[in-house]
């Protein structure tokens, strides 16, 4: 088995884990949530909003119609470019 590097498939899996388990920490730190709170995790259906689902308790996945719009992808790509 080889090393971990940053761009291994085993890497960006333990970097998304991280990243999700932060969010996690993040909410339960700022937000009044108790076992009865609802989170939305809104994406633009990339697989890995999609796994925040497993790591944030009672959250769900929902498109953002936004920015899954191919139009207002690329204004925003413009948009970007700028800065």
């Amino acid at each position: 088995m080889g090393a971990r590097t940053p761009d291994s498939k085993d890497y960006a899996l333990k970097k998304m884990v991280q990243i999700w388990e932060k969010v996690r920490d993040l909410i339960y730190i700022y937000y009044d949530v108790d076992e009865n709170t609802m989170i939305i995790i809104n994406g633009d259906r990339a697989s890995w909003f999609r796994k925040g689902t497993e790591y944030v308790p009672n959250a769900l996945y929902q498109v953002d119609r936004y920015r899954s719009d191919p139009l207002n992808s690329d204004i925003m790509l413009q948009w970007l470019s700028f800065l």
